[in-house]
């Protein structure tokens, strides 16, 4: 008896988990963060650009996104936060970029909101890794949070 039980409560956890998750196929309604993958010559310097795709109205109204990457194979000149007046910290940790920001009046469709200048060190691949710590919308007076689909970059090193 306690077997089943523990079975059908673990199946119902499972059902929640995987409905608040949504599913592997991405929500198509949801918008897109993504970053730049880039190739660039060892020891030299090259970009890569964080964006927010199809964001439907009432538009992206504040954020806190971070980049994470492999700092044995790149390391960051700097970071430029978009649209201005918002804050990026190129040292949030010693392998992470973050981005925040926020409006108050919606930005709709795509928006970029950061670039990283990235140097390579060593030849190799350094992934992009996009968490998400915050991703709302501008609606007024409660501004509502969204899980969006992530497509993650790389920093690609050849000699």
């Amino acid at each position: 008896m306690r077997m089943k039980l523990a079975l059908v409560i673990l199946s119902l956890l499972a059902l929640a988990f995987a409905g608040a998750c949504g599913s592997d196929d991405g929500d198509n309604d949801s918008p897109t963060v993504s970053i730049d993958t880039t190739q660039i010559v060892v020891g030299e310097q090259g970009e890569a650009v964080l964006t927010v795709l199809s964001f439907d109205s009432p538009g992206l109204g504040a954020w806190t996104v971070d980049i994470q990457y492999d700092n044995s194979v790149v390391s960051v000149v700097e970071c430029e936060p978009l649209p201005e007046g918002n804050v990026c910290n190129a040292a949030f940790t010693g392998d992470t970029v973050r981005f925040v920001g926020a409006t108050g009046t919606g930005l709709e469709g795509d928006t970029e909101i950061g670039r990283i200048t990235f140097q390579c060190d060593v030849a190799g691949e350094s992934k992009l890794d996009i968490i998400i710590d915050l991703l709302a919308d501008g609606t007024l007076g409660e501004p509502q949070i969204v899980v969006p689909n992530i497509e993650n970059g790389a920093i690609i090193c050849a000699e």
